[in-house]
């Protein structure tokens, strides 16, 4: 499934957007031009079959900040914040490497500030 959905994010992309997107960004990030509501829409089947799970996937979170383009780290902490009641203690060494790789105001204020439950670990 997770191979499938980024597959479907990159078939979803809009380059126009995607410019837009990374100026604002002070052209730090490239995008795929998905907005917010897209990829809410696109996700939204993993995000449920993931909550049932009910265990973190860390490679997965670790490949999609890998991958290049912003909306990857977005659907990472979409991820991790639908899956927050599952972290444990030992998780805040990769929530801290997270915060620090790739680091801007989206990625940290998505960690810290959206999903305090996930820093009120260390």
């Amino acid at each position: 499934m997770d191979k499938q959905l980024i597959k479907s994010f990159y078939e979803h992309g809009d380059q126009e957007k995607a410019e837009k997107m990374s100026a604002y960004m002070k052209d730090n990030f490239p995008f795929l031009g998905i907005q917010k509501p897209q990829r809410a829409e696109l996700q939204k089947e993993f995000i449920q079959q993931a909550k049932k799970q009910k265990k973190i996937d860390w490679d997965f979170i670790f490949r999609l900040w890998d991958l290049p383009e912003r909306e990857f780290q977005h659907l990472g902490l979409d991820y991790l914040i639908a899956l927050r009641d599952s972290l444990q203690q030992t998780d805040i060494n990769r929530i801290k490497l997270l915060i620090i790789t790739k680091s801007w105001w989206d990625s940290v204020d998505g960690l810290a500030c959206k999903a305090p439950s996930l820093l009120a670990l260390g």
